[in-house]
Formats: C-alpha cells, sequence, structure tokens
C-alpha cells in the first residue's frame, strides 16, 4: 500500500497492512533547538516547509515516514482563510490576532506555544452559513495539481 492508501485506509476504518508513522509537522523553535543540539543541520531548519526537500531529510532522521498534511492534494479546511491581522494592541504586550480560521487568539512575541481562543467569527447558524460555509464549498483552486510521490 502507499502511504496515502494506507492513511486512507485507517481513517475509514478499511483493511491496512501496517500502521504508518507520520509526522504532523514542527514548531520553528523546535527545529532551531534541534539543529543547536546537533541533530539537524541549519539548511534543513531554514529550507523546511510542508513537501520540501529539507521536510523529507528531518523526517528520515526523525524516523517519520511521510508528513500526514502533505499527502493529500486539496486544501482540506478553510478555503480561502481569513486574512490574519492584529485587531488590538494590549498594554501587557499581548495582541489581540484574527488567525486564519476566523479565530480571535491571544498572542505574545517571544511564546512559541498553541495562543489561546478568546472570541470566535462562528457563533451562531447565521455566521456559519454566511461566513464559514461558502469557503468550505468546492472549487478547482482547493486542488493542488502537485504529483505526490506516496
Amino acid at each position: 500500500m502507499t502511504h496515502r492508501e494506507r492513511f486512507k485506509a485507517i481513517l475509514r476504518y478499511r483493511e491496512y497492512d501496517r500502521i504508518p508513522v507520520a509526522g504532523f509537522g514542527f514548531w520553528h523553535e523546535t527545529l532551531w533547538k534541534w539543529q543547536r543540539e546537533g541533530h539537524l543541520t541549519e539548511e534543513e531548519v531554514r529550507g523546511w516547509q510542508n513537501g520540501s526537500e529539507a521536510e523529507s531529510s528531518i523526517h528520515k532522521k526523525l524516523g517519520f515516514e511521510f508528513n500526514a498534511h502533505a499527502i493529500f492534494g486539496a486544501a482540506k479546511g478553510l478555503f480561502p482563510l481569513f486574512e490574519e491581522g492584529v485587531l488590538e494592541e494590549l498594554p501587557d504586550g499581548y495582541r489581540k490576532v484574527r488567525n486564519k480560521d476566523g479565530v480571535i487568539e491571544l498572542r505574545k512575541k517571544g511564546a512559541p506555544s498553541i495562543p489561546p481562543a478568546v472570541e470566535y467569527l462562528l457563533r451562531d447558524r447565521r455566521s456559519w452559513e454566511e461566513v464559514y460555509l461558502p469557503r468550505l464549498q468546492h472549487t478547482s483552486e482547493r486542488i493542488d495539481k502537485t504529483p505526490r510521490k506516496n
């Protein structure tokens, strides 16, 4: 089975030949830490992005077979994404930021962990139908035409 076939079979509760060892991406801060510890090269960290040669090299070193985000060739989330932007600067150094999913988060420079959500654009049936549902419709722009190796 290919990685894609195996992954889809597992998600659909069908027969598969084995459990894959899949990665789901990295925090840049973690990659830089591993580089300082000698596990990765600076070129790998600087070149890392989904589908890149550097990603393949990092995955191989860490024992991952593939990046689960990169094996499916379509936008699986909202499309188009919301425009990310700062909505408010707070006196304690935090900022209220609308992220690409339309969630309002509190972010602070130098804090790499997952930021807390403080507000949502999705509040009710109306916001679902008017704001989110159109971003989940099939369009040809959602399909990545890049050939997959897996």
